[in-house]
C-alpha cells in the first residue's frame, strides 16, 4: 500500500520546513499550534493524516517550549492515525550530543547531561508511536 508523506512545521522551524517542502515538491501540511496564557501547547492538524507518513519538522534549542511542542506534534499525530511519525530535529541532537560528550570527557560524569536526555526521551516517544505491525523507526540521516 503506497502512504502519502506529508511534512509539517512547529513554530520553531518553519523556514526550514518551508525549504524541505520545496525540495520534494509537495505543499507543507497545514497544522496549528496553539499557546495558551497558562502555557499549555495544542497542536492541531487542520488536515486528515489518517494512513500517512508524517515529518515533523521542529528545532529543540531554547526556549524548552520547542521539545514539549515537538513531543505534543507527536502524540497528536499518533492519536490521529498516522502511518509513521518522523520527527527531523536537525542539526541541535548532535551538537547537544557533542556536547554531552565533552562534559563526559571532562570528568563530569555525575552531572545531568541534558542533550543526552533530550536525544534519549526524543527517540524513546518516536520508537513508542510507532503502531500495530513493526517496531522499527525511520531515521533521515543528515547530508
Amino acid at each position: 500500500m503506497q502512504h502519502t508523506a506529508k511534512i509539517f512545521s512547529g513554530t520553531g522551524s518553519q523556514y526550514l520546513a518551508e525549504k524541505i517542502s520545496q525540495q520534494f515538491g509537495t505543499p507543507s501540511g497545514k497544522i496549528t499550534v496553539q499557546h495558551f496564557s497558562d502555557g499549555e501547547i495544542q497542536p492541531i492538524f487542520n488536515e486528515s493524516i489518517r494512513g500517512d507518513m508524517v515529518f515533523l519538522v521542529q528545532s529543540t534549542c531554547a526556549p524548552a517550549e520547542n521539545l514539549l511542542e515537538l513531543l505534543l506534534m507527536i502524540d497528536a499525530a499518533r492519536r490521529a492515525s498516522a502511518y509513521k511519525v518522523v520527527a527531523v530535529q536537525w542539526v541541535e541532537i548532535l551538537v547537544a550530543l557533542g556536547e554531552a560528550a565533552l562534559s563526559l570527557r571532562a570528568g563530569w560524569s555525575y552531572r545531568m547531561i541534558t542533550g543526552a536526555v533530550i536525544a534519549f526521551v526524543s527517540l524513546l516517544v518516536v520508537t513508542r508511536s510507532r503502531f500495530e505491525d513493526d517496531d522499527t523507526v525511520s531515521l533521515i540521516p543528515n547530508s
